[in-house]
């Protein structure tokens, strides 16, 4: 398959979620948001006028400066307990104090309050002000926690529609030749280029898989990447070539779209050249661009063993829309992590073909340039 999605967790994942939103979901979005803002207005000059009416809108509003103070003492006398027990009993200590400690201690404060200011609330009025203010917090977490799927539907509805008129054109990229690729006793890879011209700016990337097309925002596609407005596509020797449309505006200005699969009649005629990497102290050389999800790193050995691991981290200046790693590749944190020990190339060919993987070592007296991973 050329895409698999990625689980959305973490920072990174964070990160990858709001670059990755159009325009219409961020109108949409910014539509719920204005309608929640504005019903707490509402609810809040509400409760304004009510404590005016009873001569207590003075008091009312000492209660309202709390609020921010309050909240914090609350998750103090939550979270400070769970984080003074280690292991699973901490999430139990967290839970309990959310049922128990902190109910009592965000009633408790507004009732207090109530006693103190002049004219003096009631322990109802001070409770339904507390009320008010939970759900201030809870209502709106809910209602977008609600809205997440009919949010996603709409804004997925319009955009293929903005999509789908666009006009069809053919390639603006400039397709580069074929090369192919023999990654040891591994396998062969082909790899082709698109570079685009000046002026092109690539707004969106489908690709087919089992007959549809999908948009390859916030997923994995290993088949192909991206650097500025050029992609870069690779693909085991005996696999379908990916299959890509491409929207993008230029200098005339309006959206356009047309669709790419290289082309591999005089393909299999081509000599493999050998897939060297160039091993610099700061990084490597690939001979030819790739994902970064089909491409795994390890440093200096620790405990006679090389650890891998992929490049879903990000580097100072990198981002998830340009996820090709290029010839020239270089860490910024390579006097701290040492020299690039071994890279190891993953791919995945469609059913019934087996994934294959290609592991590269830095040369050394004992070491060969690379071979299949075992």
């Amino acid at each position: 398959m050329t895409g698999i999605m990625r689980p959305e967790m973490g920072i990174s994942s964070i990160q990858r979620l709001l670059t990755g939103r159009s325009d219409v979901d961020l109108l949409l979005w910014g539509a719920v948001f204005l309608s929640i803002l504005t019903a707490i207005v509402w609810v809040l000059r509400y409760e304004k006028r009510r404590f005016q009416s009873l001569g207590k809108g003075r008091s009312w509003l000492w209660l309202r400066l709390l609020y921010l103070p309050f909240a914090a003492l609350t998750a103090l006398v939550v979270v400070v307990p769970a984080r003074l027990v280690s292991g699973p009993e901490a999430l139990a200590v967290f839970y309990i104090g959310l049922l128990t400690v902190g109910p009592l201690s965000w009633f408790g404060l507004h009732w207090l309050a109530g006693v103190l200011v002049s004219p003096r609330l009631t322990r109802a009025e001070s409770n339904g002000i507390a009320l008010i203010g939970l759900g201030i917090v809870i209502g709106p977490l809910l209602v977008i926690n609600g809205l997440q799927g009919p949010v996603f539907i709409a804004s997925h509805q319009l955009n293929e529609r903005m999509m789908a008129r666009a006009e069809r054109v053919p390639l603006g990229h400039v397709a580069q030749p074929l090369q192919r690729f023999r990654l040891g006793d591994a396998g062969e890879i082909f790899t082709q280029s698109l570079n685009a011209p000046a002026g092109l700016r690539v707004e969106r990337v489908d690709a087919a898989a089992g007959g549809e097309w999908f948009d390859t925002r916030n997923s994995m596609h290993p088949t192909f990447c991206r650097q500025g407005d050029d992609l870069h596509l690779v693909w085991p020797v005996g696999a379908r070539p990916p299959a890509l449309r491409i929207y993008w505006h230029d200098e005339r200005g309006g959206r356009r779209q047309a669709e790419f699969r290289a082309d591999v009649t005089k393909a299999y005629s081509l000599p493999a050249q050998a897939f060297q990497i160039g091993w610099r102290i700061d990084g490597i050389d690939l001979p030819a661009p790739l994902s970064r999800y089909s491409i795994q790193l390890a440093w200096p050995p620790q405990a006679g063993r090389l650890y891998y691991r992929t490049l879903d981290n990000l580097q100072a200046g990198e981002n998830f829309e340009e996820n090709c790693m290029m010839p020239g590749y270089r860490r910024v944190a390579w006097r701290d992590e040492g020299p690039i020990a071994g890279v190891i190339l993953r791919f995945h060919p469609p059913a019934p073909a087996q994934a294959w993987q290609y592991e590269a070592l830095r040369p050394s007296p004992s070491t060969s340039e690379g071979g299949p991973a075992r």
